[in-house]
């Protein structure tokens, strides 16, 4: 075969390999490692350059096994696919690489979280040789979980058909990488059923059913359908996705009138907690964030005492 014709082939293959991850492969059937990976206690860690080995001491103390590490910012919606590629990491690769090591070191399971939107410019700048994810991967951290909001759902969609043919390219592409991560999904219950974020390519789905308590909104504590213990009891009618699932907890605005914080996130974890005894596919928690825990001594305090 001549170098010309070499050329020739490897172009068909590459394009035949881009249209497969296009077209999208469903998730398959959960490992054991994964929901292990899964199960339990975890925390999005929120400004990776900011946590000291002593808060990962105290972040284990507290029940922890599992880091979300935010990699990336929230780039907000994109209107049209005129723009550069906005995607900005949190903190440089030096910092990810102390924080991934001494996690592991304290046995806690290392997932990093990633905001992207449905341009091909940012899917290929993290997936492609040097990108962030391809970074990770090289570390080993083999659990990607993409952050698929207002910002993927509203955004423009560059490069691919739609917004789920995104999706799927992202990642089916993730799972291609060298070392084979498995990709997730964390988005809000408001989100559960958008068919833009192609749930049904992720290996799991961080749904962050979040219940707060703040000036601009506050349910009543006893509300039935957005107070502590409901929103939360709420997710599976809400979220069709039959994989393994992490709820999604908040560690902030915990304060409701005549009610201590414990009571707020007490009821929250009691009742997710319950979703996992009901149902096998809701395998753990995760706190958003590690910011607010470490700016409140309630919040921590509770989290000691409920692991």
């Amino acid at each position: 075969m001549h170098m010309g014709e070499l050329r020739s082939l490897s172009r068909k293959i590459f394009v035949c390999l881009s249209c497969v991850m296009a077209m999208g492969v469903a998730a398959g059937e959960p490992s054991d490692q994964l929901l292990s990976a899964l199960s339990g206690r975890g925390i999005w860690i929120q400004t990776p350059h900011n946590v000291t080995s002593s808060q990962l001491d105290q972040l284990a103390a507290m029940g922890v096994h599992r880091v979300h590490i935010m990699a990336t910012r929230d780039a907000g919606v994109s209107s049209d696919c005129s723009g550069a590629n906005n995607t900005k990491e949190t903190a440089d690769l030096a910092a990810f690489e102390r924080l991934i090591h001494e996690s592991t070191l304290r046995k806690m399971q290392v997932i990093v979280t990633v905001y992207v939107r449905p341009r091909r410019d940012e899917i290929d700048r993290l997936l492609g040789t040097g990108g962030l994810v391809a970074w990770f991967d090289q570390k080993g951290v083999n659990l990607v979980e993409f952050d698929l909001e207002g910002s993927w759902s509203r955004s423009s969609v560059c490069g691919y058909a739609s917004a789920r043919d995104a999706a799927a390219a992202l990642m089916n592409g993730t799972r291609a990488l060298p070392g084979h991560p498995q990709a997730g999904v964390t988005t809000h219950l408001g989100r559960a059923s958008d068919p833009k974020l192609g749930m049904e390519y992720a290996d799991w789905v961080s749904i962050q059913a979040y219940t707060k308590c703040n000036a601009k909104s506050c349910p009543s504590f006893d509300d039935l359908q957005e107070g502590p213990g409901h929103r939360q009891s709420r997710a599976p009618g809400l979220l069709a996705f039959k994989g393994p699932v992490v709820v999604g907890l908040a560690a902030y605005d915990q304060k409701w009138t005549g009610h201590e914080i414990a009571e707020g996130m007490g009821r929250a974890l009691v009742a997710t907690q319950r979703l996992s005894e009901s149902r096998k596919n809701y395998v753990g928690h995760s706190y958003w964030s590690s910011d607010w825990i470490f700016s409140s001594p309630a919040v921590r305090e509770f989290l000691r005492q409920s692991q």
